[in-house]
């Protein structure tokens, strides 16, 4: 491999146009988003692995507010 005339590194610094697409690491299991190394999923109590985005609809869809009993 040799020395990227661009960005004059090896491998190419990840903004340079010769760098290589980045992969995938998971999908939302929702959406079918893609998550890239790095950023943030949630791994749900059932198993499901979900992005942030929807992780977010769903924490606003399953929220409660305890009340006492009166």
């Amino acid at each position: 491999m040799s020395m990227c005339d661009v960005c004059m590194q090896t491998p190419c610094d990840y903004r340079c146009p010769n760098a290589a697409l980045a992969q995938p690491v998971l999908l939302c299991e929702c959406c079918g988003g893609e998550i890239y190394e790095g950023e943030i999923y949630y791994e749900c109590v059932d198993g499901m692995d979900l992005c942030e985005a929807c992780f977010d609809r769903w924490r606003e869809q399953h929220y409660k507010e305890a009340e006492a009993e009166g």
